[in-house]
């Protein structure tokens, strides 16, 4: 390809690249926003590796690598490593910047099915980023790498596991099923969600911290720290969310396919902790989808922006700490209420019934995100029903039975 072909092509690549989060965020057709994606990457797939022979234990990558050797004195590409790469193995990361990569569904066959993923990791002291990274590629552990674009994890990544990974300046797209994002941070993000997950099954979203993501493009498209659209059977548990543009935790309809069995629990979530250009004050949690079914969401702390809750089939809303609830008939049970739209009604009907309770709660540092409690008094509650209490808090100590919100005093 010459010259001016590539670059015709990088530029096709990058604005198609550019609609497909645009959408995403906005709400549009999963479908769409997938297919312009696909369409849009000038990238080497898997199909189009070297990778033949025999399976690799260990595999070496660098950002220039080529050829089919893939050892540390002749690293190969990524996407050949991962053609090679058998259950167990370990592909390793030199140091660099890595071009545009997608990772094709078709180029893994070792790996279809798998009962033990294979490891991608960075060279022991390397730091290997990538810009945009797409895999449909199954069965992969990622740990160690940075991501400053976007990352999809398109249909063909069933059971990758997102281990330790930072993606600063960019979001984690999720379209994929039995997939793991764990102990990572998200940030500084700008008119793109954190974590977007969208027609996916069986996804846990787990001890992450995600801060930061602004509306500084200007392109009208909301920045959420998380963003469940289209899904089923997601957990989304123990993580920190604050200082997203428009929501810490949005619940969307997205193509109308509905949100099917979703638990969110012992997460700190926030909205804005200082409104102002960066961060527009919008809600800690947008839970009014009415698509929604089986939501439960409960030992949770919100803080710092409004709940947004309506009744839906098979909601469960109890043992969480809402800083502010917009509604005054919000259904809940063994929850904490410090403030509520007072315009609307003098006190919510729930207070001082079903086990909730209306106090100000005093927290160890609100403004640091750190929503543990400062004053144990004010976290007790007396539960009545028959629901227990989370088994764990966003720290992993055991959760009291009479304590709302997601740390134990």
């Amino acid at each position: 390809m010459t010259g001016r072909g590539r670059l015709a092509r990088t530029a096709v690549a990058a604005a198609a690249l550019s609609i497909a989060v645009a959408l995403g965020v906005s709400g549009c057709s999963a479908d769409l926003i997938d297919s312009l994606h696909q369409a849009g990457h000038d990238v080497k797939s898997h199909a189009e590796a070297a990778g033949k022979g025999r399976a690799l234990t260990t595999g070496h990558v660098a950002p220039d690598g080529s050829g089919n050797a893939c050892t540390l004195t002749k690293p190969c590409d990524l996407a050949t490593a991962v053609a090679r790469a058998a259950p167990g193995s370990t592909i390793r990361l030199a140091g660099g910047t890595y071009p545009t990569t997608r990772l094709a569904a078709d180029g893994a066959p070792r790996l279809d099915g798998a009962d033990r993923n294979a490891t991608v990791e960075p060279e022991p002291g390397a730091t290997p980023v990538f810009g945009a990274l797409t895999t449909e590629a199954p069965h992969l552990t990622w740990t160690g790498i940075t991501v400053t674009v976007q990352w999809y994890l398109n249909g063909g990544a069933v059971g990758n596991v997102v281990d330790d990974v930072k993606v600063d300046g960019g979001g984690l797209f999720v379209r994929s099923s039995d997939i793991t994002v764990k102990d990572s941070e998200f940030m500084n993000g700008s008119s793109i969600d954190g974590i977007q997950v969208g027609l996916s099954n069986n996804v846990l979203i787990e001890g992450n911290s995600v801060h930061d993501y602004n509306q500084d493009k200007n392109d009208n498209i909301h920045a959420d720290c998380i963003q469940v659209f289209d899904s089923s059977n997601v957990t989304i548990r123990g993580n920190r969310l604050k200082n997203c543009y428009n929501t810490g935790l949005i619940i969307s309809v997205g193509a109308g396919k509905g949100i099917h069995t979703l638990t969110v629990e012992s997460n700190f979530i926030q909205g804005c902790i200082v409104v102002g250009p960066r961060c527009g004050g919008g809600s800690s949690a947008a839970l009014q989808e009415k698509s929604a079914t089986d939501l439960v969401v409960r030992g949770n702390t919100f803080a710092n922006g409004s709940v947004r809750l309506v009744q839906t089939p098979g909601l469960v809303f109890d043992r969480n700490i809402v800083g502010y609830i917009s509604s005054c008939d919000a259904p809940m049970t063994n929850s904490i209420i410090e403030f509520w739209n007072t315009k609307m009604c003098g006190t919510p009907a729930v207070v001082s019934r079903d086990g909730n309770r209306a106090v100000k709660v005093a927290f160890q540092d609100q403004d640091a995100g750190d929503l543990r409690p400062a004053d144990a008094s004010t976290v007790r509650i007396s539960p009545q029903g028959t629901l227990g209490p989370v088994a764990t808090d966003i720290d992993g100590h055991p959760m009291p039975a009479d304590v709302a919100g997601a740390a134990a005093p």
